[in-house]
């Protein structure tokens, strides 16, 4: 072997042991904690370690009060000029209350246990609307200001007979899917900056292959999903929270007029097919319809029929923000192949530029299924 050679392998080496060591850092959670609720009481629970806490406590007005900050915010973001506007100081007041409602006296114990540097998992496992309707991801802890990439929030489903894929060889070819949508009459969606991000990001680190439908109708989309097998698909199109479990907008290519396409159809098109993640790039595809189920927006409804991850967002977001958090997402989730570090640090990009619209993304998944990359 000669000298070049023995330095790449070196190098080669040298990376890869950089890159476990890196991985296992920031998977391994020093502190998990678990939100459970049903009817008027909720509980916490908190592993620390061998070292476990809980904590019940009842749905009493202040939740009311936390629910509201949501309310102003999508009011804010949809151009409807609330009376008072949310500044960054109310954004970390609101995270500093919802910190308080929850955490008190053994979890408050572990809590104080750790560092800054510590890595923190929130799970929100809810079948309660009051709970579910509070956006957990603008939580701030009293150590280490968020967002940040230690601090990850995940919403969990109640599911029964769902196991999450094994994840994918870092080596294997990425199948991912773009849906463009742009009907006439509503604004652009910044699909090709997109698209853009995505071949950048996996560029030289990661076997690539990238379909894109443009202007896709239902038809199309079908059409696409039958024909070739994906693990990723990616919706860069309109969301409406207006009718009964949210849906999204697709167009007619005959007319180019809007198509509204509900979230149980949209999975039933999606589901049987082995994806392993679903973003929508799409506003208030987490945000209950107008109407509520169980079950009442896009993400949640997706995560019930199958699919084992899903990105969303619970209120508008401006389109070019959207390129940067998308950018920053699948950049992190080819480092350490994990949902829920590449969320925070593509909320932790978000916030560079936006003041309190980087909480608005939300990450819905099955239990245990946060590596979609070995």
């Amino acid at each position: 072997m000669s000298s070049r050679q023995e330095r790449q392998e070196t190098s080669k080496r040298r990376n890869e042991s950089r890159s476990r060591w890196y991985t296992l850092k920031l998977v391994q959670h020093r502190l998990e904690l678990t939100i459970l609720s049903q009817g008027g009481t909720a509980v916490a629970v908190a592993r620390c370690g061998a070292d476990v806490a809980t904590r019940w406590f009842p749905v009493n007005p202040n939740l009311a009060n936390l629910k509201g900050f949501r309310q102003t915010l999508i009011e804010q973001l949809r151009g409807n000029a609330p009376l008072k506007r949310l500044t960054v100081a109310d954004a970390q007041k609101f995270g500093r209350d919802l910190f308080d409602f929850v955490i008190s006296g053994d979890i408050d114990d572990l809590y104080k246990k750790l560092t800054h540097n510590d890595v923190i998992s929130w799970k929100v496992l809810t079948d309660s609307s009051d709970f579910d309707d509070i956006p957990w991801e603008f939580l701030q802890e009293p150590k280490g200001v968020s967002p940040r990439r230690t601090r990850s929030v995940v919403r969990i489903l109640q599911t029964v007979g769902m196991s999450p894929p094994d994840p994918l060889p870092r080596t294997s070819l990425t199948r991912v899917l773009l849906v463009a949508a742009e009907p006439v009459g509503l604004r652009n969606v910044g699909w090709q900056d997109i698209e853009q991000r995505l071949r950048r990001e996996y560029g030289a680190k990661s076997p690539l292959q990238l379909d894109v439908i443009e202007g896709t109708d239902r038809q199309s989309l079908l059409a696409a999903l039958t024909a070739k097998q994906f693990d990723i698909v990616h919706f860069s199109c309109h969301g409406d929270a207006s009718g009964q479990g949210g849906r999204l907008v697709l167009m007619n290519r005959a007319t180019g007029a809007p198509d509204y396409v509900s979230a149980q159809q949209i999975g039933q098109v999606l589901t049987g097919r082995n994806l392993r993640v679903v973003i929508l790039s799409a506003c208030e595809s987490s945000l209950p319809g107008a109407q509520p189920t169980t079950y009442s927006n896009v993400a949640q409804t997706l995560i019930k029929m199958g699919i084992p991850v899903v990105v969303a967002n619970q209120a508008s977001i401006k389109v070019p923000s959207m390129a940067t958090f998308v950018g920053a997402l699948y950049r992190e989730l080819l480092q350490s192949g994990n949902i829920d570090i590449a969320m925070a640090e593509a909320r932790l990009a978000l916030s560079t530029e936006l003041s309190v619209e980087w909480g608005v993304p939300t990450l819905h998944r099955l239990y245990g299924g946060s590596q979609v990359y070995q």
